[in-house]
């Protein structure tokens, strides 16, 4: 049986890496993907709580961490990948990274502060799925400081088979992608490491539970309602140029006396086959220039 969870819906991404009693499936997590030291242990600085999250309207991705040496940890998810990302980003890891220093602190207490973003959408044109940011002179590959470190993981690029899985960072990949329908009695043998049965046991967790189950639908929903919005508000200047060049069809077919091409129909062209539709009909209703 599986779980038909996604866990990169927010309530199940926040219920397997922002909870403490499941704080190992966030270490796993953390050393398949990042460089320097070996996480051991993570504190939770917004540990996931039901209430809290019933209490809030907006869609709730963010995860904070620090391991045992300090190193501040910023987790999040992304469903839609805006324009302003990197910088969104960017203003998130500098955050992260000035709160380390208290008053009395000096400059040298502070520590590599690493942001990790999950995309369900692609947000680099290459065929890369995961990117490693740092601050260097891109001519000299020099490094300027070592604290700034931003991953990216586009799940959407990873398209391996389960046999073909074989490092800790394509296991996490592939269980965000097809952990829906796997069956966790029957995983395949590369992702049968304790990680993975764990967050499996997660996620069937949440199925069971009538409650975590409507908490999770909810939020699904969410997502979708986001993603309908978004997708009017980039493409409404788009919407309108259709909705304009349909209008000037029908009128040119009414001109020329044509059957009129139904609304219905005529949405289904792209924008620019409708306008390569329009500019003939004009020209055939429009009289010639050397007409009397």
């Amino acid at each position: 049986m599986s779980p038909e969870i996604d866990p990169t819906v927010d309530f199940a991404f926040k219920r397997l890496f922002g909870t403490p009693s499941n704080a190992a499936l966030l270490v796993d997590l953390l050393n398949a993907v990042v460089t320097g030291p070996l996480v051991r242990e993570v504190t939770l600085l917004n540990p996931f709580t039901e209430k809290e999250f019933e209490n809030d309207k907006q869609a709730i991705f963010d995860i904070r961490a620090k391991d045992q040496a300090g190193r501040p940890f910023l987790l999040e998810m992304q469903k839609l990948v805006p324009w302003f990302f990197p910088k969104r980003i960017l203003f998130n890891w500098a955050g992260a990274y000035a709160e380390q220093l208290q008053k009395g602190d000096y400059h040298a207490t502070l520590v590599p502060t690493v942001v990790l973003c999950i995309l369900t959408q692609n947000r680099f044109e290459d065929d890369e799925v995961h990117h490693v940011f740092r601050m260097v002179d891109a001519e000299r590959n020099i490094l300027f400081c070592k604290d700034a470190e931003i991953h990216t993981i586009e799940l959407s690029k990873f398209r391996s088979e389960a046999e073909q899985v074989a490092t800790p960072i394509e296991r996490w990949c592939y269980f965000l992608t097809h952990a829906m329908e796997m069956d966790p009695k029957a995983l395949p043998e590369q992702l049968e490491t304790p990680a993975i049965i764990q967050a499996m046991e997660v996620l069937m967790r949440i199925r069971e539970s009538e409650q975590d189950r409507q908490a999770y639908l909810a939020r699904r929903q969410n997502d979708a309602d986001i993603a309908t919005r978004e997708y009017v508000n980039t493409h409404a200047q788009e919407l309108g140029e259709i909705k304009g060049r349909i209008g000037q069809i029908q009128f040119a077919q009414r001109v020329l006396k044509q059957p009129v091409t139904a609304r219905e129909e005529l949405e289904r062209f792209t924008l620019a086959d409708l306008t390569a539709l329009a500019d003939r009909l004009e020209r055939q209703a429009l009289p010639p220039d050397d007409a009397p």
